[in-house]
């Protein structure tokens, strides 16, 4: 149970993160 909670954070900080970085990149992308 627990392996599956750790997982789960993991998977959201990923997501997070690349949620972060298309937020920083897609403005430069955009230029």
């Amino acid at each position: 149970m627990g392996y599956f909670m750790i997982k789960s954070v993991n998977l959201r900080k990923h997501w997070l993160f690349s949620a972060l970085k298309a937020l920083i990149l897609y403005p430069q992308n955009k230029n």
